[in-house]
């Protein structure tokens, strides 16, 4: 799998616990949040605000969630992005999200299972959305961009 890095962007995160997601997405002044993304399905345990750097990188020949998982696994000092840093660049940058989905892969323990979910930041009709897709969602690394973090 062939991985390009387009520009970065820094950003800081204000997480503030039980309160992050609710929060980021009234900065984000989106115009359709999916139900599902609310901070009981997506907790944030910490308080603060913290600089990271995000990079939007094309992954070529990806089609699941598993190769967009390994490909990362295999570029060292990049991570997967997580939602807080994914709605915090949304805010900051919305015109991002009208040229390209955006996709960030969040994986969650239900009980003693984990399960990936796809978190994506598109543009419907001129219209700024967040969706959460599930991981059985097709991949299409060549039309949409993942949201990384340097570490």
């Amino acid at each position: 799998m062939d991985a390009q890095t387009e520009p970065s962007y820094k950003i800081v995160v204000p997480y503030r616990g039980n309160r992050t997601i609710r929060r980021l997405i009234a900065i984000g002044g989106y115009d359709y949040v999916d139900g599902r993304l609310s901070d009981e399905c997506f907790p944030q345990d910490w308080e603060g605000d913290e600089q990271v750097v995000i990079e939007l990188v094309t992954l070529v020949n990806v089609r699941s969630v598993i190769d967009v998982v390994e490909a990362f696994d295999r570029r060292p000092g990049l991570r997967l992005a997580n939602v807080a840093e994914l709605l915090t660049l949304g805010a900051n940058q919305p015109q991002l999200q009208t040229e390209h989905p955006i996709v960030q892969v969040e994986q969650i323990w239900k009980g003693q299972h984990r399960m990936a979910l796809l978190i994506c930041l598109d543009c419907l009709d001129g219209k700024r959305r967040v969706e959460v897709l599930p991981s059985t969602s097709k991949v299409q690394g060549e039309t949409c961009k993942f949201a990384a973090v340097n570490k």
